[in-house]
Order: structure tokens, then C-alpha cells, then sequence
């Protein structure tokens, strides 16, 4: 079955009930008892089900096999984002960010940060679907907002210049969106593979330029996006996109 249900807790042996949103697309894709559906928990684990009751309001599932499916990527995409006064367009750039490919997004509050006040149940919620419409198992990390300031204090490249992902390490590069010259490199040409990559997007005014500034002492490069001016999420898609590409080229 090419769907893919959710569910955090899988355990081979447990039976378990699907929330009844979960449980709807049983009605939907017309499952009966005794067929067996793909579950996963958004931590790297599929798992296959043996329906024992496709009742909406009361679906009983028996977890009958796991499989750890996903293999940690040889490279690690961090999106920092200024959130966007709308929510859609910060949702839409979080569905397809998962479905292209990502590890981590931040949201960073910028001088020129439009307000908006972030509801992460339901964030949590589109990037369930999101992993589900693209059969992946393993969620983002998605943090809550952070002053620009306190993001780049802690990401500051004095304080390290590598890091663990799983069993490798991975050298950190960083990066900020900010084209102080007509020169300035793009960011695919700037990345080199197999990183741990943080890439940090501004608002639709951009970072000013005592933030780019504080950015570039704490070891982040200017980098371009292209020749034309991008919307935000539209920014923020294109870095992911081009860090995917890099690293299968």
C-alpha cells in the first residue's frame, strides 16, 4: 500500500489505536480486516500493521513487523527562516522543504521580521502529512522562534567547527543570504559536500547590515541565491533545494 499512516510509538507485537484523523483514511482507502497497512513514527521507523478493527472511532492495529528504513544522510540541511507574516507561506515552504529533503529548521526573529506568531501543533501537523505524501519516516527538527542575535551566539563559529551525525562528523558551513556585492558567490559554488550546512534567510527586507555584519564575525558567508530577488520561503526552499542537488550530483 502506497500510504503511509502515522503513529509515534511503534513497538513489533503491541496492538495500538489509530487518533481517529489517522484513522479516517482507513474509511478512505476502503481497508478491511485482516489487511495490512504501513505505519511510521517520524523517527526513521516503518512499521507494518495487521488490522484487527478499521472502526473509525475505534481502529485497533497489531504492529506485525519494523523496519529501520532510514539510514542517516552523509550530509545535514539547517534552515533558519524569518517567519513570515503569513502563516501559508511558511507552511507551504515547510511541506515541500520536507518532501525535497531537510534535517532542521529555525525560525529567527530579524529587525526586519514580520510578526507572526508561529502555532507549532499545527506545524507538527503539516509535517506529518508532509513525511507521509512522500513516504519518509523521520520528521525535522523544527525549534521555536529565537532573537537573530541569541541564533547566531549560539552557532557562532568559535564555538565549534564540527559536529557529530550519527556515526560521522560532519564539518559545519555556514552560510547567510545577504549579497553585499554584485560579486557575491552562489551558494551552491560557495558548499562543498557531505556537510552539516546552516543557512540563514531574512525577511522579505532582508537582513540589515549591522546583522550581516554580526553574522559574518561569527563566521558565516555572505552567499547569493541567484540573480533575482526571492520571496522568503521561496529563499528558503532554493537553499534546501540546491544543498539536495549538490550532494546527489
Amino acid at each position: 500500500m502506497d500510504t503511509y499512516f502515522f503513529y509515534p510509538d511503534l513497538e513489533l507485537g503491541q496492538q495500538i489505536t489509530l487518533p481517529e484523523e489517522e484513522a479516517k483514511h482507513l474509511k478512505t482507502l476502503r481497508v478491511k480486516e485482516g489487511d495490512f497497512i504501513d505505519i511510521v513514527n517520524g523517527k526513521g521507523i516503518l512499521a507494518k500493521g495487521k488490522v484487527l478493527s478499521p472502526n473509525v472511532k475505534n481502529s485497533l492495529i497489531e504492529i506485525t513487523q519494523i523496519f529501520d528504513t532510514e539510514a542517516k544522510r552523509p550530509f545535514y540541511i539547517h534552515i533558519a527562516v524569518a517567519a513570515t507574516k503569513s502563516s501559508d507561506r511558511i507552511e507551504w515552504f515547510l511541506e515541500k522543504a520536507i518532501e525535497i529533503g531537510i534535517d532542521e529548521i529555525s525560525f529567527i526573529e530579524t529587525s526586519r521580521s514580520e510578526y507572526n506568531h508561529l502555532k507549532s501543533d499545527r506545524l507538527v501537523k503539516k509535517s506529518i502529512a508532509a513525511i507521509k505524501q512522500s513516504l519518509r519516516a523521520t520528521l525535522p527538527k523544527i525549534n521555536a522562534p529565537k532573537e537573530f542575535k541569541d541564533f547566531i551566539k549560539k552557532y557562532h563559529s568559535d564555538r565549534k567547527n564540527q559536529t557529530k551525525h550519527g556515526e560521522e562528523t560532519l564539518e559545519i558551513q555556514r552560510f547567510i543570504a545577504y549579497t553585499p556585492t554584485d560579486t557575491t558567490a552562489v551558494l551552491e559554488n560557495c558548499a562543498t559536500k557531505n556537510a552539516y550546512y546552516l543557512v540563514l534567510i531574512g525577511s522579505e527586507g532582508g537582513f540589515s547590515p549591522e546583522e550581516a555584519h554580526q553574522a559574518q564575525i561569527s563566521g558565516f558567508e555572505c552567499v547569493s541565491l541567484g540573480e533575482y530577488r526571492l520571496r522568503t520561503e521561496t529563499a528558503a526552499l532554493y537553499s534546501c533545494m540546491a544543498l539536495n542537488s549538490l550532494n546527489r550530483s
